[in-house]
């Protein structure tokens, strides 16, 4: 099987856009069962897929005792776990007595795309399949998983339709420009950041020549200021908070859904 198919990298499915087009799809639902039971390892039946599964389990005054297990699965395009698999399970255990196991209604599946797509995964396993689906950076992995798994190849044709969806390229073009106008606010409050940052460092220097009674001459010769900026230099400056300007790493996609168990 050969794949001529162009991939828009904004229209991946391991963007959350695509993702959530396509699992959120009525007549897809067969290829989101198949990948979960591929991930828990056992059977289910999906009951319905929300936002917030915690919060809509309970009702005005409802304990929270009364909440159903959870299962999150969290599918990240870098590597976040400090370990070479590519697919942690998670559970709480008690720090004296790792053995045992303690308030695991809420349980975490991490998937590491980046390491996946580094190794050279058995491609007769599901969730192998299902990782070079969401991933789609490697082209010869897809193809395998389309050999070992009808349903992965017939995900990948639904896949090439839905990247044909006006609306759903309509909401990657908004994605994008989003994407960019932040990169581009970022960059420019970083330069801003920096010129503010030398100038502080400038005043300070002045601040402490001229409460050694240095001339505002000399100092204005060894900062760069102005004699009048020396002048109005007061002794409390407003401290710049460089937190404020980050570049944040992020989940692409976290999942929550209540399955039953068959």
């Amino acid at each position: 099987m050969s794949f001529k198919i162009e991939i828009n990298p904004e229209l991946k499915m391991k963007s959350d856009i695509m993702f959530k087009a396509f699992y959120g799809r009525k007549e897809n639902e067969e290829f989101l069962q198949d990948f979960l039971e591929s991930v828990l390892g056992e059977k289910i039946k999906i009951k319905k897929v929300m936002h917030d599964v915690r919060l809509e389990q309970l009702g005005p005054g409802e304990d929270y005792k009364q909440l159903k297990p959870t299962i999150i699965i969290a599918i990240l395009d870098y590597s976040f776990i400090n370990l070479p698999e590519y697919i942690t399970e998670t559970v709480r255990v008690v720090k004296e007595h790792r053995e045992y196991e303690i308030n695991n209604d809420v349980k975490y599946y991490y998937i590491e795309l980046e390491k996946f797509r580094n190794k050279n995964p058995d491609m007769t396993k599901r969730i192998n399949q299902w990782s070079a689906f969401l991933d789609m950076e490697r082209r010869d992995l897809l193809e395998m998983a389309c050999k070992e798994n009808d349903k992965v190849k017939r995900a990948v044709e639904n896949y090439e339709v839905l990247t044909g969806d006006e609306e759903v390229k309509r909401l990657a073009e908004i994605r994008l420009m989003s994407k960019l106008e932040e990169k581009s606010a970022l960059d420019c409050a970083r330069e801003e950041g920096l010129e503010q940052g030398l100038k502080r460092g400038k005043k300070e220097i002045a601040q402490k020549l001229k409460k050694q009674k240095i001339p505002a001459k000399q100092i204005a010769e060894i900062t760069g200021l102005s004699e009048v900026e020396i002048e109005n230099l007061k002794w409390t400056m407003k401290k710049i908070d460089y937190d404020e300007v980050k570049n944040h790493s992020r989940f692409f996609c976290i999942i929550e859904i209540t399955t039953q168990i068959d």
